[in-house]
């Protein structure tokens, strides 16, 4: 087979879903780097997913948290005293993890200040959602 046959099949696979483009697998590398997918039922999506660095994964998955809690937010309307309410208790979260790093430090543990930061409010979001209002249906229903 040709170069032109080769490069035919090539762009077929690509269009099919069975290759992929993907990250280069060093810095400096020149050519694109393929990814085949043996796995027909592997979304395109998981597969970059797959290919982040932690760092990469968490912030992609704060910021599609934030998106999620502002359409819900969007679609329920403004309740203003509830939100107060849930920021005063994410902010008294945020500061009893900074409190714990703190004293985790002093006990010769060690952790990174960006992440300590990061961690603090993904801790505080994370406790806030398994709140419930006080008066939602579902208190009603049960």
């Amino acid at each position: 087979m040709g170069k032109t046959g080769v490069s035919y099949h090539a762009v077929k696979l690509r269009k099919l879903g069975y290759i992929t483009y993907c990250k280069p697998f060093f810095r400096g590398q020149r050519s694109t780097s393929n990814r085949i997918v043996y796995d027909p039922s592997l979304k395109l999506e998981e597969s970059i997913r797959a290919r982040l660095t932690t760092r990469q994964q968490i912030q992609l998955g704060e910021a599609e948290e934030r998106m999620k809690q502002e359409h819900t937010q969007a679609k329920s309307g403004p309740n203003m005293a509830d939100d107060l309410d849930l920021s005063k208790l994410r902010a008294d979260f945020q500061c009893l993890t900074a409190d714990f790093f703190s004293r985790a430090k002093g006990a010769g543990w060690w952790i990174s200040p960006d992440i300590e930061d990061r961690a603090a409010i993904m801790l505080a979001n994370q406790a806030v959602e398994l709140l419930r209002e006080p008066h939602s249906d579902e208190t009603e229903a049960a």
